[in-house]
């Protein structure tokens, strides 16, 4: 987030205004072994007068950045006294994890009791001696041995003890007392100790890395150090002859890490140290955790310049946590954690959990030394970088920096580094280009901090753990600052965007880690990467083929030629293969393919050309339909090969979501894509000179031959009845203008062969067209029709009627002509009546009309019920060839009446019938009611 926005957002300042780094962290310029302190060396230079620059050799400037713990201050005052008045206790042995603060607990001890340090010039040291109720520091020997340092080939460590001494009480005499030991390499004994104690005075014994010495010897085998067995025995007569010496102290450091036990025998050395000292040490953890805060803080910030604007950014934070408590883990709303916040500020406090827990867990982290060298590079970075977060986040941690990632990786095993470059925080990683691509995202870095905060939170963690990762309430703690709570929904966004891209982060509920064995994301797009085209196409015509289950049409899958659609007299879909498209932007293969089934059937003719309807796919969506199509086959091979991918059951359960969700959006997209109907456009001459008809369904659910069905009828493309005075009509414009006849066969032949006929389900439309038509009188039916010889008409009568050569449809005239001539009288020739001439009629002139007296009709009433599927077809044909005949004389009053009788068999839902009398209101319809 911008300065400006922050400054909208809450007038708090941000960490750089408030506390400054020491000018060594924030230029850069401190060396890598800046925090690793060598006890002997500094010891040694001290010995020649040689300071040096680092603050390790100098005691004033070593206190005044060295935070006094309970463990340190405890070692100090108990050393103290025991010095003064041999009240304290003998012996101590330091024993914490590697980096814990053994060294740095004995270089105080050293310094505390060297020259050049006083309760006047150091606030710390007048602590030790108030808590000692002491009033100075007396006067003590020390003799100090580092295992790293001594070389077993050159010297005893007793005789080293006692040279030591001597130089430092001015007595040569003390070394002439162990010298024969010393020659000998036989240990002294806890006698010969305790009086080279006494004759030095107050005398103090620090030894680190004792076990570091004792791996370099051998059991049974002498050198200029002694043997091994000589040393374990030196141990025992240490720790008796301090406890026999009043004013002796000596102080051991013991790692806890196998990293610094090393091999076996530095097993041995370990164990016979803790037997020894066990009898009487005060075993002491230098380092608590929360204690690390403040070691960090004085360490690398120099003090506070605005102790009140730290308190308002700690109290903006926990204020923020405890009125969006649902989105913050638990303990962040407890009192204590506004006091952790001040503890460690500028630093989070959950970073320093990740620090101090996590990745403390790690044998080669050296825990608060780790710590110091780590946090010096970031805030080097974030200064730099002109960072103007309040709080020094995890989601900060610039890992996109060489320094800082390199200092983490060095601990970790596996490829990190690849891992942090092309996933969590690269310059073209994963969620910098999730970033880049959303702005909500790219406001406040969403993805690159939710992958730097799950990296910090769990990168050390080990993958057999229990409970892996850190929960979503975590990852929001490590990212989100006072004024950026509205933010936290995108957060949640990004979460689900990581999940699905990333190939090394694994997600369990609400909780999320990295881990460097590859998600199924990873192999899932291998896989995805290796599906063939071929497969892809075969996978779509399988699924297409689970379309035909109890369709009404009879269906051709993804027919490969012509051919393979027989050239039949019934009603066929055929769903063309994948390759042939629809693209209504040009010209396009599914019109040329469609054509060519609609010209041949192998290397000849099609004749029953108006039968076929195509199912094809639409261009826009295919692209997507194979990318859901290769998806679905690479977690279906995953599936199958759950054994030999050895994956573990999270893993084996994931991928069967991944497979079931995969099989939805594919059976969904091919549903969607198949959305193009195309059939032969009506031409006069039947041939197919003009472009087909294009039409659209909208289907998601698999049954796309059916919604073509449905599409294709509610549109009269397909009729599944038909009219008689349709059929009628039908024969008027084409058999009939040439001819008052046609048998069944050929009429058949004509409405599968040309696109100007109605395009039927099947024959028995056509039969039940007739015998209905004959029926109601509107054409006749023969038998065997000859032309010139005697003719026998079915008319007004129920009719068994079938498809064949022998049945003729004939004009209604030509019928009820006969019918006419079948019932009219036969009357003799009358006598021939000579009429009086007065009674002739006179002629009618050439313009005069004779009129036939009879009686006219004066009203014409038709009651015809209406197929619903082509109520406005229908009644468009009855105006047209029925009622407009009459409408049209001078003197006509024409009245029509709709009438609808509609009968719900369940009832009518009391909602629905408050539409329809509201909607009859408003249309002014007067006369309906419901019963």
């Amino acid at each position: 987030m911008s300065e400006q926005n922050l400054r909208n957002d809450s007038d708090l300042k941000p960490w750089r205004e408030v506390i400054e780094p020491y000018e060594e962290v924030s230029s850069g310029r401190f060396s890598q072994s800046e925090f690793a302190l060598n006890l002997a060396e500094i010891v040694d230079r001290n010995t020649k007068g040689n300071d040096g620059n680092n603050e390790y050799n100098d005691p004033i400037a070593f206190f005044n950045r060295t935070y006094l713990t309970v463990g340190l201050k405890k070692l100090l005052v108990e050393t103290l006294k025991r010095l003064s008045s041999g009240n304290g206790d003998p012996v101590v042995q330091l024993k914490t994890a590697f980096g814990g603060g053994k060294s740095h607990s004995l270089l105080a001890l050293y310094h505390l009791f060297g020259e050049g340090i006083s309760a006047e010039n150091s606030s710390a040291v007048r602590e030790v001696l108030d808590a000692a109720e002491i009033e100075s520091i007396p006067k003590v020997h020390t003799a100090v041995i580092v295992g790293t340092w001594s070389n077993p080939l050159h010297t005893t460590l007793w005789g080293e003890v006692a040279k030591q001494l001597a130089q430092s009480a001015g007595k040569p005499e003390i070394y002439e007392m162990m010298r024969k030991n010393d020659e000998k390499k036989i240990s002294p004994g806890a006698s010969l100790l305790k009086d080279i104690f006494n004759e030095a005075g107050a005398c103090l014994i620090l030894i680190d890395e004792l076990v570091a010495y004792g791996r370099k010897l051998k059991s049974g085998e002498n050198s200029e150090g002694g043997d091994f067995d000589n040393l374990i025995s030196f141990i025992q007569e240490l720790t008796e002859a301090a406890k026999a010496t009043p004013k002796a102290a000596v102080i051991v450091s013991i790692p806890e890490s196998d990293a610094e036990i090393g091999n076996q025998l530095g097993r041995q050395v370990l164990e016979q140290i803790e037997k020894y000292f066990g009898r009487m040490e005060s075993v002491w953890t230098p380092v608590e955790t929360e204690e690390g805060y403040e070691i960090v803080r004085r360490r690398l910030f120099k003090p506070c310049k605005d102790e009140r604007e730290r308190e308002r950014v700690c109290q903006a934070f926990y204020d923020m946590y405890v009125k969006n408590a649902k989105d913050f883990p638990k303990d962040s709303k407890e009192g204590r954690y506004k006091n952790k916040l001040l503890a460690c500020y500028p630093i989070h406090p959950k970073l320093f959990d990740y620090l101090y827990g996590t990745w403390t867990r790690l044998e080669n982290f050296q825990k608060t030394r780790g710590v110091l060298r780590l946090m010096s590079k970031v805030i080097h970075k974030l200064w730099a970088s002109n960072d103007k977060s309040f709080m020094i986040m995890p989601g900060n941690i610039p890992l996109y920096d060489s320094n800082v990632h390199n200092e983490l990786t060095k601990l970790l095993r596996g490829n990190w580094d690849t891992i942090i470059n092309e996933e969590i925080d690269g310059d073209k990683s994963k969620s910098a280009n999730l970033d880049e691509d959303n702005n909500r995202f790219k406001e406040i870095g969403a993805a690159k901090k939710i992958s730097r905060s799950v990296f910090m939170g769990t990168a050390p963690s080990n993958r057999g753990e229990s409970v892996n990762g850190i929960d979503k309430t975590e990852i929001i703690l490590s990212i989100i600052q006072p004024g950026e709570v509205n933010q936290i929904s995108v957060l949640n966004d990004a979460m689900n965007q990581l999940k699905e891209n990333f190939y090394y982060l694994y997600s369990q509920s609400t909780r999320f880690w990295f881990d460097v064995n590859p998600t199924l994301n990873k192999l899932a797009d291998d896989t995805r990467a290796n599906i063939k085209a071929d497969d892809i196409r075969a996978a779509i015509e399988d699924r297409i083929k689970t379309w035909i289950k109890h369709s009404k049409l009879t269906v051709c899958c993804c027919p490969k030629d012509t051919k393979d659609v027989n050239d039949e007299q019934t009603v066929k879909l055929v769903i063309l293969p994948p390759e042939y498209v629809y693209d209504k932007t040009q010209n396009n293969k599914a019109i040329e393919i469609a054509k060519k089934f609609l010209d041949t059937c192998g290397n000849i003719p099609r004749r029953n050309k108006n039968m076929l309807i195509f199912l094809v796919a639409d261009r826009e969506n295919f692209s997507v339909l194979e990318s859901n199509a290769r998806n679905f086959l690479a977690w279906l091979k995953i599936n199958d090969e759950v054994k030999s991918l050895n994956l573990s059951y999270s893993q084996t359960e994931d991928a069967k979501s991944q497979l079931k969700l995969a099989e939805e959006n594919f059976r969904m997209k091919l549903s969607q894509t198949y959305c193009r109907v195309i059939f032969p456009k009506k031409s006069e001459d039947g041939n197919l000179n003009c472009p087909p008809v294009v039409e659209s369904i909208n289907c998601t659910n698999e049954d796309n031959i059916s919604e073509v069905y449905k599409k294709l009828v509610r549109d009269e493309n397909l009729l599944e009845s038909l009219g008689a005075l349709a059929l009628k009509t039908v024969l008027d414009n084409t058999v009939w203008r040439k001819d008052d006849t046609v048998n069944l066969k050929k009429l058949w032949e004509y409405f599968t062969t040309y696109y100007y006929m109605p395009r039927l389900l099947d024959e028995n439309v056509l039969l039940s067209t007739i015998r209905r038509g004959v029926k109601s009188k509107v054409f006749a039916l023969a038998e065997n029709f000859q032309p010139d010889g005697e003719k026998e008409f079915k008319f007004d009568e129920d009719v068994d009627v079938t498809i064949s050569e022998e049945y003729f449809i004939v004009k209604a005239e030509l019928a009820q002509k006969q019918l006419e001539e079948k019932t009219q009288p036969i009357i003799d020739e009358p006598e021939k009546v000579i009429v009086p001439e007065e009674k002739i009629l006179p002629e009618v002139s050439s313009d005069e009309t004779v009129t036939e007296i009879k009686s006219l009709s004066k009203r014409f009433h038709m009651d015809m019920e209406i197929d619903k599927t082509r109520a406005i077809k229908e009644f468009t044909g009855y105006v047209r060839n029925v009622a407009s005949l009459l409408m049209s004389l001078p003197s006509a009053e024409t009245s029509i009446h709709v009438s609808f009788d509609i009968s719900v068999k369940d009832g009518i839902d009391a909602e629905k019938e408050e539409t329809v009398i509201a909607n009859c209101k408003m249309l002014n319809i007067k006369n309906f009611q419901f019963e």
